[in-house]
């Protein structure tokens, strides 16, 4: 009996344990810590220690508009506007459509007949990058230089240069003009307008490098204002006003001109009253009375002094203009000079 209930006790005990670990959950096994990527080296700042960042391209706005525009330079083309033309299609390549909007300028510049812009286009069709250029672009440009001076600019980053009424182009740049003497202006950031005198040459391209220390100064300034060279301040302006004379014996002939009007004048109202004394003098002689009598003696009085003055004023005037003129005895100056404490006037006469 009692090793019944031993082994009957022992089966429950075995039950138990066989449900207990059927029930309990396995333990999670510890996770493997994930691998550590690399770390990525930091970028190497560049020598002045600010990142320049990559050129923006042009937004889509702005390539909207440039599209825009070159469809309206072609129909300028259709209409043989050919300027107008070329300033949309240059419009278009300042908006993001850069080489083929200037080559398509250089063929409206040409057909404008204007071949120093249409070089400029071409050149700077050339010197794009990425879009490949117009294959004839090269082959126009080495025509159109062969007849125009070239200048080459060299400069640095932000300048932008202007050929006389060229249009504007940044450094480095390859411009075109006819032969001879042409102004250059010359754009600088923070910098007053700089321009400079160049003369060009056919088949002997200029090249011209600008400096950022180029001198602040525009052409001319030197001659408008001259300095001390003792103190090397502005040397103190003389205004001068320059009085023309009038040519000898003009104001002679003028009054006897005067003269010969006003006894011409004269003389023909003594003409007109020399008529009327004569009708005044029927009627004292049809009816004679005191007030026609009268009357007939004052218009004589006044024909024989309109006839004097007449004659005194024609001749006076013939004399005048006949007088032979004196020699000319030059300009009169006269000028203000600033001294000090006041100042001085100065002068030739």
């Amino acid at each position: 009996m009692r090793a019944s209930s031993f082994v009957f006790g022992l089966s429950v005990l075995l039950a138990s344990t066989g449900a207990f670990a059927a029930d309990a959950t396995p333990a999670t096994p510890p996770a493997t810590p994930p691998a550590t990527p690399p770390a990525t080296p930091p970028a190497t700042p560049p020598a002045n220690g600010t990142a320049t960042p990559p050129p923006a391209g042009p937004s889509p706005d702005a390539i909207a508009e440039a599209n825009r525009q070159m469809e309206s330079g072609r129909q300028a083309i259709k209409a043989k506007h050919f300027v107008q033309a070329a300033q949309l299609f240059e419009a278009a390549a300042s908006l993001g459509r850069q080489t083929t909007a200037h080559v398509q300028a250089g063929q409206a510049w040409e057909q404008a007949d204007r071949p120093e812009r249409a070089a400029d286009a071409f050149a700077r069709a050339l010197a794009q990058g990425g879009e490949a250029p117009d294959p004839t672009a090269k082959e126009r440009l080495d025509v159109l230089e062969r007849s125009l001076g070239t200048l080459d600019v060299k400069g640095p980053p932000g300048f932008t240069v202007q050929l006389d009424s060229g249009t504007e182009a940044p450094a480095p740049a390859r411009l075109h003009g006819p032969a001879g003497i042409h102004s250059l202006a010359i754009f600088a950031p923070d910098r007053p307008i700089m321009r400079r005198d160049v003369r060009l040459e056919l088949g002997k391209p200029l090249v011209l490098t600008l400096g950022k220390d180029e001198p602040a100064q525009t052409s001319g300034a030197n001659k408008d204002h001259p300095q001390d060279m003792s103190t090397g301040a502005p040397a103190p302006q003389t205004h001068q006003v320059v009085v023309e004379r009038a040519p000898p014996g003009q104001l002679r002939k003028a009054v006897g001109f005067t003269a010969i009007g006003l006894g011409a004048a004269s003389l023909g109202a003594t003409i007109v009253l020399g008529l009327s004394t004569i009708d005044a003098r029927n009627a004292f002689n049809a009816a004679p009375s005191k007030p026609l009598f009268d009357h007939e003696q004052t218009l004589q009085t006044c024909t024989n002094v309109a006839l004097v003055a007449g004659a005194v004023l024609a001749v006076g005037g013939v004399v005048l203009v006949l007088w032979p003129a004196a020699p000319a005895t030059g300009d009169v100056t006269v000028g203000v000079a600033p001294g000090v404490g006041g100042g001085s006037v100065v002068g030739s006469f």
